[in-house]
């Protein structure tokens, strides 16, 4: 029987059978093992639960983990029982409210139970992803046995991806949330998508620049959700937490957004303005991820870009059908920000890598296919392991990851802008064609 938009009982089966598979496989890697972007979780919660909410945010003016705190290796060295000089930890910069409510799970499990739980919630996120990228976007002709192959293949294969999954990092879990919000909103539940995206935020404040699609969509019921959702689950956190600890953590933030992040995992056009003005990093060649001063200029040029590449995206796309329209514009803003954040992690980049091949709405099936190989090659996990084993080669990852951004974002906005209405809309070619 055929399914909502072309597909059927078979297909379903068979894409939801690639996503068991898979996610069976990645459990099998990951259960049991140290993920480190989830220490941040646990140990803020463990901290907080201990009545030593002062431990949340990493104390002093650091914002990365150089050298933990004694505390900090006590309960390491505690969970392990490895010596402290293999600490391997990340800091805590999400809102207080979650190391609260995590608080007494934390207190009740190991560091490695509390990961395989998140582990396993960030596998069940990732299936939901690509479920609702597909009902989303509506990939004409396009089947879910297809489009969740694609989608695994471009997650497992990729830095984007991999990275993410096995640091256990909680984007994954955004990501799902993002989707969810986009799914609603396509669907003209807009008071469920804007109270989504406001739940993404208060776990990851980034997500908060994605209302720009509420506001090129003109949808005010999913803005004003958001705003009001929002609000509570701010006003929540501080009843909660404290207004202390959010203190902290907006001094963490107004510190990252005075520094360059240099790394070779980050999509970043501050990286390449510092590194290529001087002002960046000494030389072209480091080992581990470092913070530099931002000079005054290039916040107000990355600030610029932001600006222009969010109002070039609503212009690029004013002419699609309406689920082409969404689809575009949440993939173009997905990026804009992402390569004008300070902290464009890789692992941010992998949403719009799963949207990817909702290029179908805008180029022929072979040359969507090509896309995908061709982003999929430059992101790889290979090509990342062989640049890594020399720190000369840092940059050549970093210049990689930024130029496949935008390059899709180039590549959208222009094939979007080449599919505005024709004056005869029979005379409208059909996407495959364009």
């Amino acid at each position: 029987m055929s399914g909502r938009f072309g597909t059927t009982g078979r297909d379903l089966a068979l894409g939801w059978a690639v996503l068991a598979i898979g996610a069976v496989v990645a459990w099998l890697l990951l259960r049991h093992q140290w993920a480190l972007d989830l220490t941040a979780l646990y140990f803020a919660a463990k901290f907080y639960g201990a009545g030593q909410a002062d431990l949340v945010y990493l104390p002093g003016a650091s914002v990365f983990i150089g050298t933990p705190p004694p505390d900090y290796l006590a309960l390491f060295v505690a969970e392990t029982g490895l010596p402290a000089e293999e600490a391997r930890l990340t800091p805590y910069l999400y809102p207080p409210l979650w190391a609260a409510l995590l608080a007494p799970l934390a207190g009740r499990v190991s560091a490695v139970t509390f990961f395989d739980i998140f582990q396993l919630a960030n596998l069940a996120a990732l299936a939901g992803t690509i479920w609702l990228g597909w009902r989303f976007v509506r990939p004409p002709g396009m089947g879910f046995a297809l489009w969740a192959l694609l989608s695994v293949g471009l997650f497992a294969a990729t830095g984007a991806g991999a990275v993410g999954l096995w640091f256990g990092q909680p984007q994954i879990l955004v990501s799902f949330i993002i989707m969810l919000a986009a799914w609603l909103l396509a669907e003209r539940h807009d008071i469920g998508a804007g109270a989504a995206l406001a739940l993404a935020a208060a776990i990851k404040l980034s997500p908060a620049l994605l209302v720009v699609w509420f506001i090129m969509e003109r949808r005010w019921r999913a803005l004003g959700a958001f705003v009001v959702a929002g609000a509570g689950l701010a006003a929540v956190s501080v009843a909660l937490a404290g207004w202390p600890l959010h203190a902290e953590m907006l001094a963490k933030i107004a510190a990252i957004d005075g520094h360059v992040l240099i790394s070779r995992i980050v999509v970043s056009l501050e990286l390449w303005l510092a590194q290529l003005s001087g002002t960046g990093a000494p030389g072209w060649s480091f080992a581990a991820p470092v913070m530099v001063p931002e000079p005054g200029w290039i916040g107000w040029v990355v600030r610029l870009a932001l600006v222009a590449g969010l109002a070039l995206s609503w212009a690029a796309t004013r002419g699609l059908d309406d689920r082409a329209r969404l689809w575009a514009r949440l993939l173009a803003v997905l990026l804009v920000t992402l390569v004008t954040s300070p902290l464009g992690w890789v692992h941010y980049l992998a949403l719009p890598l799963l949207l990817l091949p909702g290029f179908v709405h805008l180029l022929a099936p072979g040359a969507v296919l090509r896309l995908v190989v061709v982003s999929g090659t430059l992101l790889s996990m290979p090509l990342l392991a062989l640049l890594a084993r020399s720190d000369a080669l840092a940059f050549v990852q970093a210049g990689l990851n930024l130029a496949v951004a935008l390059g899709l974002l180039g590549l959208l906005l222009t094939r979007a802008r080449r599919a505005r209405p024709w004056p005869d809309q029979a005379l409208r070619p059909s996407p495959s064609s364009l």
